[in-house]
């Protein structure tokens, strides 16, 4: 082989003289030659073919449909849900791939088998995934106590319960004049009927206090001191029954300091 330099004299030489240009034609291409890359030829790339896939997602353990699964294809970001018998339909290619998924089973990825080439149905199964879940301990919450201040103001007397009872006592009911002899009077104490009216008279009696005793205290009242409701007023009222003579008599304030203290030994009896 000739040296490089001597080479490039020749060439300059031959092509200045306008000789022997075909000679020059062969030596560059003989100088190109030795500078150039390898050439590697890269495979034709492969193409994509579409076909419609139809099946159903089942359950591996028992086979049973899967409704509302999502059949996603990540490679065109497209995806399908399985109606309620697990049915679906959907285009992919030989590139694409499927990812199957629902609540309570683990995620399947899928890819197109090369040997199908055609439109074909194919059932995919999801295995469950079993979840398993932090103990959980519940605990009823308790009403928080509320802190009233009494009213000075209570402690005088009501108007409406003065009115109704004087004071502080309720009123007893006017004796009739009589004019009988002592026998018609004996006979009125120990007769039947006698006896029957005063049973009647003490009922009547006995109801007016249980009524007026519901005026001052009843559940609305108790609602808007403590503040329970529901249930909890319900049991309360039922924990806490106050006498009705204590009712009508007690001035406000002392209603409310007896509704209190009986709601503080309720609250910690829970």
């Amino acid at each position: 082989m000739l040296p490089t330099t001597f080479t490039h004299q020749i060439f300059d030489l031959l092509c200045r003289a306008g000789r022997l240009w075909a000679l020059c034609l062969v030596l560059a291409f003989i100088w190109v030659s030795k500078v150039q890359a390898q050439i590697i030829v890269a495979p034709p790339s492969a193409e994509a073919h579409y076909v419609r896939l139809a099946g159903r997602v089942l359950a591996k353990a028992d086979g049973r449909p899967i409704g509302a699964a999502t059949v996603y294809n990540r490679t065109s970001k497209k995806g399908v849900r399985t109606d309620s018998s697990g049915f679906f339909t959907i285009v992919l290619s030989n590139l694409d791939t499927l990812e199957v998924r629902h609540v309570g089973f683990k995620t399947l990825r899928y890819l197109k088998p090369p040997s199908r080439n055609s439109n074909y149905y194919e059932d995919i199964l999801l295995q469950e995934d079993a979840l398993e879940l932090k103990e959980v301990t519940i605990y009823r919450k308790r009403a928080p106590l509320r802190t009233i201040a009494l009213n000075p103001d209570w402690e005088r007397p009501d108007p409406f319960r003065l009115y109704l009872f004087g004071a502080g006592r309720p009123r007893s009911a006017p004796k009739r004049a009589s004019w009988s002899s002592p026998i018609t009077a004996m006979y009125e104490s120990f007769s039947r009927r006698a006896q029957n009216d005063r049973k009647a008279a003490e009922l009547r009696a006995e109801r007016e206090l249980l009524e007026t005793a519901a005026i001052r205290y009843n559940p609305y009242y108790v609602e808007g001191l403590t503040g329970l409701k529901g249930q909890d007023l319900t049991a309360f009222m039922g924990y806490c029954p106050l006498q009705p003579k204590f009712i009508i008599t007690a001035t406000d304030y002392e209603l409310a300091a007896a509704t209190l203290n009986c709601y503080r030994r309720f609250m910690n009896d829970l």
